[in-house]
């Protein structure tokens, strides 16, 4: 009776309620994309926003250093943002690589239960 449980074709959402297949894959591209989009955002809002300040005080006190020191910041704000866009995407993969890795694990398993695997001696030559 197990044997033909297994056998059975089960829904994709029969899948996912019995945690046979994870919901996580199929929306981690969709995350990734709000992740990156909300890091490359940041990035940009933090390397205007002190660009803005920097040219404020350089124009209100007629020196060039705040100039200066708001493209020191505005380059440094969009490195940080590739920094964080690189970080975020190796996040994700880390993610994907795991989630891989148990389903070839459960590739594996249901090989070695299937019927015609019992009757092939393991598969050693001698």
């Amino acid at each position: 009776m197990f044997e033909t449980y297994q056998t059975q074709k089960r829904s994709t959402l029969g899948r996912i309620i019995n945690f046979d297949e994870f919901l996580t894959t199929r929306i981690l591209k969709v995350i990734y994309l709000v992740g990156a989009a909300l890091i490359a955002l940041g990035a940009v809002a933090m390397g205007g926003l002190t660009s803005l300040v920097g040219l404020y005080t350089a124009l209100s006190n007629d020196s060039i250093e705040g100039a200066l020191a708001s493209l020191f910041f505005l380059a440094l704000s969009f490195g940080g943002g590739l920094i964080g866009l690189l970080l975020w995407r190796v996040f994700c993969e880390i993610v994907i690589v795991v989630f891989k890795i148990n389903e070839n694990l459960q590739a594996i398993r249901d090989i070695g239960s299937a019927p015609y695997a019992k009757g092939a001696g393991g598969g050693t030559s001698g």
